[in-house]
């Protein structure tokens, strides 16, 4: 074992950077000041007194005084800053929610992850108005998408509830208690309802399920990181699992009625929901707040049961948002959103084997979450444009831009019965586009409006919108 020693004025030599640089400039700059106050008024001072004060703070009492005060002052900002970012204490959840929890009878269906896929409407109805049925105003807003289930409508908002409001009337039925910010997308399944949260800086977040027929926490799942992609249900035979995704702990498998891990597996920073497809698990992962060359970004299609790694491709840029399926392919949008790129576009690869099949060149950051409808993929940009890609011809069929201010996260929703996208735009309202020619049918907007991120929420001729704001509306198509 080798010992090691540290000389003395090698000791202050890592002492005076931390502690004597600051006050020594701070003396300099006083004398300065005095030096130039007095000089104008022919006044000659002496140095001895800065000369003295430097001595003083030079003595090896004063250094590991400072050196000591530093580290505590430090190790005080850490230590705040891990717990600020910690998620709420599980015991606070739990009594908060059996003072909220109310029962329901209510039927609710199963909407286990976001709508990727649509089928094109053959004969849709002519447009001829986009009616506002109600407004309600949450205490705080949402990220994400609003979902519907049963006859209720359900936001994740900032305050760290769940709202569950009447689909008819936008009146609050229950709530539902985390603590933290809720930014995934919510889901719900088997009369449970999943609810991720964090952001970028929260730690050991977890996914919280509760049980909608007693409005009571039923269990949770902890992890590393953040869970601000949305939690899916997979299923494969008679398997069913959770995808839980955690930044930079990776992709945790878990049973959803023990709520218990199967598997884990860490091949990048990933905050987009994953794709379970019949055996496989389709996932992207992103570069995390720096632009260096050794955060690579990946396209990595797991076994569903085992989380064994089936094959790996690298993408261009960071893929924040959740692959989508077509035929035997499955695309993953690419684009940076923590530093400046042009680069942008859609990248497809074959299911079973990770080659290649199609490549689109966006020239800018796609950070919506992308559809298919019939062949079609859409996809959206950082700057609002929306643009459709046609799968067969290997096209960009149209873009339409919306051209909203800063970067936006909003993703369109399909309407089949008028054939047509319904759009939340960041700062420019709803809009319905015509999915055939990528032309503007109508734009609704109202003034108390403020950023919208979330993707509207359609059911039938209804559309579900809500802002940062908690402003909430049900829009209905006749």
């Amino acid at each position: 074992m080798v010992e090691f020693q540290l000389n003395p004025n090698e000791f202050y030599n890592l002492i005076i950077p931390t502690v004597m640089i600051p006050l020594t400039a701070v003396s300099v700059l006083l004398s300065i000041a005095a030096s130039f106050i007095a000089g104008l008024f022919g006044i000659s001072l002496s140095t001895e007194g800065p000369k003295r004060l430097l001595e003083v703070l030079l003595k090896p009492k004063v250094l590991l005084t400072g050196l000591a005060l530093n580290l505590l002052i430090l190790g005080g900002v850490k230590g705040y800053d891990y717990y600020k970012n910690l998620p709420r204490f599980i015991w606070t959840i739990e009594g908060a929610q059996k003072k909220l929890a109310k029962p329901s009878s209510q039927i609710y269906g199963d909407r286990n992850q976001v709508p990727l896929n649509f089928i094109q409407a053959s004969s849709p109805e002519a447009f001829k108005d986009l009616k506002e049925i109600w407004s309600a105003k949450l205490p705080k807003g949402n990220f994400r998408s609003p979902v519907f289930s049963g006859g209720s409508i359900f936001y994740g908002t900032d305050d760290g509830h769940v709202f569950e409001l009447s689909e008819a009337t936008g009146e609050i039925l229950r709530k539902f208690f985390v603590g933290t910010y809720i930014t995934p997308e919510l889901t719900i399944d088997d009369s449970t309802l999943y609810v991720g949260e964090g952001t970028h800086n929260t730690h050991h977040a977890r996914v919280y399920a509760f049980d909608l027929k007693t409005g009571m926490l039923r269990g949770y799942y902890g992890t590393k990181g953040h869970t601000e992609g949305q939690p899916v249900i997979g299923k494969w035979g008679s398997e069913k699992t959770l995808f839980v995704v955690s930044g930079s702990d990776g992709i945790h498998a878990v049973d959803p009625n023990a709520m218990t891990v199967k598997w884990q597996a860490n091949d990048g920073h990933i905050d987009a929901s994953v794709l379970p497809l019949n055996d496989k698990v389709f996932a992207g992962t992103g570069r995390d707040k720096g632009n260096s060359e050794k955060f690579k970004s990946f396209a990595t299609a797991y076994d569903f049961s085992t989380g064994k790694k089936l094959w790996q491709n690298e993408l261009p840029a960071s893929s924040w948002m959740s692959p989508v399926a077509w035929n035997d392919s499955v695309c993953f949008v690419f684009g940076e959103v923590y530093f400046t790129s042009g680069i942008g576009g859609v990248y497809c690869y074959n299911q079973k084997d990770g080659s290649p099949t199609h490549a689109f060149n966006l020239n800018e950051p796609q950070t919506g979450i992308p559809i298919i409808i019939g062949n079609s993929l859409i996809s959206t940009g950082s700057n609002g444009r929306v643009c459709s890609l046609d799968l067969t011809s290997r096209v960009v069929s149209w873009c339409f831009d919306v051209e909203t201010k800063g970067k936006s996260f909003s993703s369109p929703t399909y309407l089949p019965m008028v054939n047509a996208l319904a759009y939340s735009s960041k700062d420019r309202g709803l809009w319905l586009i015509d999915f055939k020619t990528g032309t503007k049918i109508t734009n609704f907007t109202k003034p108390e409006w403020k950023t919208i991120y979330g993707a509207s929420a359609v059911k039938g001729n209804a559309i579900a919108v809500g802002d940062i704001d908690g402003h909430t509306s049900l829009f209905k198509v006749n």
